[in-house]
């Protein structure tokens, strides 16, 4: 079995027409030539046309994309589904609905070069709102991925931690605290969440370090729909019941 430097995981359920244009951005990213690298992107029981707009890009790039199916519904199974199958040292997760930088890989890369005492890392994710920022009354950015760290580079003590559609590790870190936890995470509609927190609370309990790198740079596109008081409403009731899943 061919060892990657770098395995990507992109979960997705029903979104095909988003996740097109993120394959396309991934596509689209710089790549240093001796850099071995794989994306794998795992269907999580999907009903629409995902599968479709997967293989459609399979056929320009055969030794790079795969396709995994998981059944189980839940973005934990999904991920778990991809650690399962991923060859790469390193292993980061993207969401479904981002814009790759052009050089996003292989910072990932550079960055746990110059950090060798780094077990995971987590990146700048820049929200893109189709239509605008919500009217809202304060600063909501980190519902949308925005971790607000800023131009330093720096360590991450918890309970501050990577968010999902932008983090990477070492792939032993699995081995040594386990894979997510599917009693938590986006299930179906549902906005459960804090699968992440739970996992970094373990990292923290094994003393790994975990690191923020302002040079891994993604966009998170954010549409209309998720910028109107009764999502933002529906997503704080998920966060509050996530938090008490988690304790």
């Amino acid at each position: 079995q061919i060892i990657m430097d770098l395995s990507v995981i992109i979960c997705t359920f029903n979104r095909s027409s988003i996740l097109e244009k993120t394959l396309q951005s991934f596509f689209d990213m710089d790549w240093d030539s001796v850099t071995c690298y794989e994306l794998l992107v795992v269907d999580n029981h999907s009903g629409d046309n995902t599968k479709h707009i997967i293989q459609s890009f399979l056929q320009d790039h055969p030794n790079i994309i795969k396709y995994v199916y998981e059944e189980k519904t839940g973005l934990s199974h999904a991920r778990n589904k991809g650690i399962s199958q991923a060859r790469g040292k390193i292993i980061a997760f993207a969401d479904d609905d981002v814009d790759f930088d052009e050089r996003w890989g292989q910072e990932i890369l550079h960055t746990f070069s110059s950090y060798p005492d780094a077990s995971c890392i987590g990146g700048k994710s820049k929200p893109i709102f189709a239509e605008g920022p919500p009217d809202w009354p304060k600063n909501i950015d980190v519902f949308y991925g925005d971790t607000g760290f800023g131009e330093t580079t720096q360590y991450m003590e918890f309970p501050k931690y990577p968010f999902g559609l932008n983090m990477a590790f070492r792939k032993e870190v699995f081995s040594w605290v386990g894979v997510f936890n599917p009693k938590l995470g986006r299930c179906g509609n549902s906005l459960l969440s804090c699968e992440e927190t739970e996992l970094f609370y373990r990292i923290n309990k094994h003393n790994l370090k975990t690191l923020y790198s302002h040079s891994i740079v993604l966009r998170h596109r954010i549409p209309a729909e998720s910028t109107k008081p009764t999502w933002i409403l529906d997503r704080c009731y998920w966060q509050g019941a996530s938090e008490v899943v988690f304790d």
